[in-house]
């Protein structure tokens, strides 16, 4: 009778190993599919919009081209000041079939932005027919290159950028401090502003040329509200370059893992804790029998 409750046992332990594993691995298949799903699936309102405007419309392409280049080529094309875009190159690539394919998902994109990124919600700024346009110009991209004229790099002081970031010295032309807005780590003793991106390590993602066209053509929504006819003028834009340049290899982002990553590696524990329980129980189930089958014999 002991032995028969060893061996039911031991079988109920297995297939309750078996189901526990089974269950971690289809909840992380589940998690995997919906973080898939979440970043591409288009929510509403934004489901089966279609552009109002026909793509090869010279009219609205070139309405969108002017939005392009004052808003988004600063990000999306590639110039000798700039050499590789923080986003998507559209003037080296053919975009016209996913955004035939898909207009609603690339309008809602425009619109909402993307977090995690630089791309801001466009939304806020654009009206509905500027986000078309705009997306309709795009679609006339990947085979001609636009013309960006090159930004000049000045070389700055860091220092002066440093004042210039935490409002210590006032902008010639009366716009905003930086750290208003923004937070770069170790900067002030309270820390910076938490409306907008954490620019901790703004060096790194966009290189100098990058942040130089940046901060002069001021492409997203909040930054064209604050310093609309209050520019940075050349050398503070370098200072303040130069700032970012000289602390961003000491510093680290603050920005954590996404909850969807804890979940994950919660999930994976589970499965790694199930196995690491059904072999060591294993091994005490195999000493048992063992102990019933030498007093059986006795």
């Amino acid at each position: 009778m002991q032995k028969l409750s060893a061996v039911v046992l031991h079988k109920l332990t297995s297939r309750l190993s078996m189901i526990l594993i089974g269950v971690a691995l289809v909840m992380l298949i589940v998690l995997s599919g919906a973080a898939l799903a979440q970043e591409e699936e288009v929510p509403a309102p934004y489901t089966g919009l279609e552009n109002p405007f026909q793509w090869d419309d010279a009219s609205v392409q070139e309405a969108g081209r002017v939005i392009f280049q004052g808003s988004c080529a600063v990000c999306h094309i590639a110039t000798e000041a700039v050499p590789v875009p923080l986003g998507i190159d559209y003037s080296s690539i053919n975009y016209r079939q996913n955004l035939e394919e898909r207009p609603d998902f690339y309008f809602w994109t425009v619109s909402e932005g993307r977090p995690d990124t630089a791309m801001p919600p466009w939304g806020l700024s654009l009206s509905e027919e500027e986000r078309w346009q705009a997306l309709t110009y795009i679609w006339s991209l990947g085979s001609e290159v636009p013309t960006i004229a090159p930004t000049p790099i000045i070389t700055g002081d860091p220092t002066i950028g440093r004042h210039i970031f935490t409002g210590s010295t006032l902008l010639k032309n009366g716009g905003a401090a930086c750290i208003s807005c923004h937070n770069v780590n170790g900067v002030a003793a309270l820390g910076g502003g938490a409306m907008a991106k954490d620019l901790t390590e703004a060096y790194s993602n966009f290189g100098a040329a990058g942040l130089t066209a940046v901060l002069k053509a001021a492409p997203f929504p909040l930054m064209q509200a604050i310093y609309e006819g209050r520019p940075l003028d050349d050398n503070e834009v370098a200072d303040v370059v130069a700032f970012f340049g000289e602390t961003t290899d000491a510093q680290q982002s603050t920005a954590g893992p996404r909850p969807l990553a804890f979940i994950m590696i919660g999930v994976v524990g589970l499965l790694l804790i199930v196995i690491i329980l059904q072999t060591i129980w294993r091994g005490r189930l195999s000493g048992v029998r063992q102990s019933l089958v030498k007093g059986g014999s006795k």
